[in-house]
């Protein structure tokens, strides 16, 4: 699948110009052309995907710097002006202030022309792909019910989401820029900033850290994802760190321990019975699996337990249920 050509808008009130334009950028770009500034206003700022405006300086009703300033912030669209010398010192004045991207004066190197137009060109795909970056970040700090933080390598907060805010008694996350979570928060947070001072010294993550912290309520946990931010040289710049309410993850597994923990007594009771009886007891699934015998079955039989079903046992061992063993069919769906 080919990629969609970037648009060019061509701005002159020369019929002339523009089709020379049109017919030196057509092959490699989607042309847009316009004889009124006007005109060209209104489609700049409905078409947000027109990647260079290239403008006339002198123009009837409206020279081409005063349409690049009224274009203003609402297009990051690319501009150059094409403009006679005696228009210099207007372009100039243009370029100081931000206005204008690139110049060329007429008549213009073609070879220039398209080579400042593809630079522009590029500058603007560029821009839209971080401006798409950062959209993406911005929805998943807003959205994520986790939260979120950078700091940099002072420890103060670069950003944070609602959810990180909420977390430490904030009710906007603005207000944590610039300080750092001893500023924020009341109690011990030696811990946290210990784990932050250990993460920019040594470069790695700290993954699924459980703490506990004390609320208004009654005690609550969260896990703690922490990891360097690295600049180019490999030294640390600051951190970014997830934080997540486990509370009930901590819960569901303490009570699983305390379960297993009953169960495990149980069993100890329930073979200290079986040990104890006179009957030899042998349970075993109706496929025939050995799933529990006591210490009289193990005399009696002498061997040791295969898996054999339940019915198979007579013919297998040669013993019948008057010969002291007691079988014990176990329901696949007990009540």
């Amino acid at each position: 699948m080919l990629a969609a050509k970037e648009r060019v808008l061509l701005v002159d009130d020369e019929p002339q110009i523009l089709n020379a334009l049109e017919d030196l950028l057509g092959d490699d770009y989607t042309v847009f052309k316009s004889e009124s500034p006007e005109r060209a206003l209104d489609l700049v700022h409905q078409d947000n995907d027109i990647a260079v405006v290239i403008t006339d300086q002198r123009m009837p009703r409206m020279n081409g710097d005063e349409f690049l300033r009224k274009i203003g912030e609402s297009s990051q669209a690319l501009r150059i002006m094409v403009s006679g010398f005696a228009d210099l010192p207007a372009v100039l004045r243009a370029v100081n202030e931000g206005k204008v991207y690139a110049y060329v004066t007429k008549p213009w190197d073609e070879k220039d022309l398209l080579g400042k137009v593809q630079t522009a060109a590029g500058h603007f795909r560029l821009a839209q792909e971080l401006e798409y970056e950062r959209r993406l970040l911005r929805d998943l700090m807003d959205n994520s019910p986790d939260g979120i933080y950078f700091k940099d390598a002072e420890l103060r907060f670069l950003r944070a989401n609602a959810s990180f805010a909420r977390a430490i008694g904030r009710s906007d996350p603005r207000e944590l820029v610039g300080r750092r979570l001893s500023e924020l928060v009341e109690g011990q947070v030696e811990l946290h900033e210990a784990e932050d001072r250990q993460v920019l010294r040594e470069l790695k993550p700290i993954l699924d850290a459980v703490k506990q912290s004390q609320g208004p309520g009654e005690l609550s946990f969260s896990s703690e994802t922490k990891a360097p931010i690295k600049g180019k040289a490999g030294t640390a710049l600051g951190i970014v760190g997830i934080s997540r309410d486990v509370t009930e993850r901590v819960k569901t597994s303490e009570a699983l321990r305390a379960s297993e923990s009953q169960l495990q007594q149980q069993t100890k009771i329930l073979n200290s019975i079986l040990d104890g009886m006179g009957d030899g007891v042998v349970v075993t699934a109706k496929d025939g699996r050995t799933l529990l015998r006591n210490r009289e079955a193990s005399r009696l039989l002498g061997v040791v337990a295969r898996d054999v079903a339940a019915e198979a046992w007579p013919a297998t061992y040669g013993l019948y249920l008057d010969d002291g063993l007691t079988l014990l069919p176990v329901d696949k769906n007990p009540v």
